[in-house]
């Protein structure tokens, strides 16, 4: 007979379920899989992330520059909580985790951002199963 050929493709954002199939009568599903954490769990760290920037905003003894720094490595920990389930994102929120550690250790903080920072250290460290960093 002649070529067959069938060719799909899908751009943008997919959310929730598809089927698809082809001209050989088969049948593809994907279904889009929860978060592997829980929704307590995940309003627990979001909010625990919230009262952190917070904290960093409200800080005095930060410079315009070291707040940008300390929030970039909050935001990548926020990405790895919205996305738990992407390997090289756990990475990124061990990383960033290390890295506010260190800078936290060197920058002049009050006791209510370190509290914050630990809150957060702790939920991370649980919830993605990241071990001791």
């Amino acid at each position: 007979m002649g070529n067959k050929s069938t060719k799909n493709s899908i751009g943008g954002n997919v959310e929730g379920n598809f089927i698809g199939g082809d001209a050989n009568k088969t049948t593809n599903t994907y279904t889009k899989q929860e978060s592997a954490l829980p929704k307590e769990d995940k309003a627990e760290i979001e909010d625990s992330i919230s009262k952190l920037k917070a904290s960093i905003d409200a800080e005095s003894n930060l410079t315009k520059d070291q707040k940008e720094k300390v929030l970039e490595q909050v935001k990548l920990i926020e990405d790895a909580v919205n996305n738990p389930d992407l390997g090289e994102k756990k990475k990124q929120a061990q990383d960033a985790n290390s890295a506010l550690k260190t800078m936290f250790s060197v920058l002049p903080v009050a006791a209510k951002f370190v509290e914050e920072f630990n809150n957060v250290s702790a939920l991370v460290i649980k919830l993605l199963g990241l071990g001791v960093v």
